[in-house]
C-alpha cells in the first residue's frame, strides 16, 4: 500500500556480507525498513537516536554477545521485541529461554533464503503479538 508506514527494525551482526543479504531480503521481500549495525556498541549508539519496532541480533559477536546485548536492552527498560538470529544450536540457549532472559530464537541453519523468510514472519509475529511492536 503506497504511503504505508514500514516496520523499522535493527539488525546486528558482525558479518558484513550477511548484513547486506539480510537487509536486502527483509526490505525487498518483507517490506521492512532495515538499519544495520556491525557490533553491539554501534547498535546501542543507533538506539540512542532512533526507535525500532524490533531488534534482530546474532549471538557470537565481540565485544558483547547477543545474550549480553539483550540484557543491556532490558536493563535500560527497553521492551522492543528481540530476536536472536544465529547459527548456534538451540540447546546452547535453552537455559536462557527457560530463565526468561531470551524470548525469541531463530536459526540461520536451513539456508539463508529460507532463514530470511522465517525471520520476516518472526518479526511480524513479534510486532503483532504486542500490538505496538513491544513484548
Amino acid at each position: 500500500m503506497p504511503g504505508a508506514s514500514k516496520t523499522s527494525i535493527l539488525v546486528v551482526d558482525d558479518d558484513p556480507s550477511l548484513l547486506v543479504i539480510v537487509r536486502l531480503s527483509l526490505e525487498r521481500n518483507g517490506g521492512f525498513t532495515v538499519h544495520v549495525a556491525r557490533s553491539v556498541p554501534e547498535a546501542l549508539a543507533l538506539l540512542e537516536t532512533r526507535t525500532f519496532e524490533a531488534v534482530v541480533s546474532d549471538y557470537l559477536m565481540q565485544p558483547v554477545n547477543g545474550i549480553e546485548f539483550h540484557a543491556l536492552l532490558r536493563a535500560q527498560d527497553t521492551t522492543v521485541p528481540f530476536i536472536l538470529f544465529t547459527s548456534m544450536p538451540l540447546d546452547t540457549f535453552i537455559p536462557s529461554l527457560f530463565d526468561g532472559v531470551l524470548t525469541r530464537y531463530l536459526s540461520k541453519e536451513e539456508g539463508l533464503a529460507d532463514s530470511c523468510a522465517a525471520l520476516a514472519r518472526t518479526i511480524r509475529d513479534a510486532c503483532g503479538a504486542s500490538g505496538q511492536g513491544r513484548e
